[in-house]
């Protein structure tokens, strides 16, 4: 009896974690596609990004006269999302069937990669968090850092979905405002 009820339990957690990242999937299927066409190989960094630099991101800082802030910002959804997800309770990696569900060609693991795959490829790095769904799991919010080394970032915004009619759909991209 306690084996049914752990193996439920287990597979509970694994069917959510799958779902949480069907937004994660479908954004990010785009990306891969287009850059499939550039003959860019697009794999996923195994380190996660943190939910802090997501919600750092989502809030926004003040540059000069420049305003980062998500111009869909939401103090209650704000106030939600950082006690919800803290950085310790988040698991830190993806793993290889987590990538291959993302639609990732490979999984670029923590040492340092070379920046060209074995058929002379270009290769975007992705570095995804994990998506932050607000309380009534109606908006969600994730950051994307795009680069060519691990930490040597192109690109880092983070995403803002809402669900209409069933599906995810882009509300906007917010970008760090940091110089790379």
């Amino acid at each position: 009896m306690k084996k049914l009820i752990l193996f439920s339990c287990f597979f509970l957690i694994t069917l959510n974690s799958c779902s949480t990242n069907k937004v994660l999937q479908q954004y990010i299927k785009v990306d891969i596609e287009l850059n499939k066409t550039k003959s860019f190989a697009t794999k996923l960094y195994d380190k996660k990004l943190l939910a802090s630099k997501t919600l750092d991101i989502y809030l926004g800082t003040k540059i000069h006269e420049m305003n980062t802030r998500a111009k869909s910002f939401k103090q209650d959804d704000y106030d939600y999302l950082v006690n919800r997800y803290t950085d310790a309770s988040m698991v830190a990696n993806w793993n290889m069937r987590e990538s291959k569900q993302l639609g990732f060609m490979d999984l670029v693991e923590t040492n340092l990669p070379s920046t060209t795959s074995p058929n002379n490829k270009d290769i975007y790095i992705y570095q995804l968090s994990d998506p932050l769904f607000t309380k009534d799991k109606k908006q969600v919010l994730f950051s994307i850092a795009i680069s060519k080394t691990p930490g040597l970032f192109l690109d880092v915004y983070v995403v803002i979905m809402k669900k209409e009619k069933g599906k995810w759909v882009l509300v906007e991209k917010v970008y760090d405002g940091g110089v790379y």
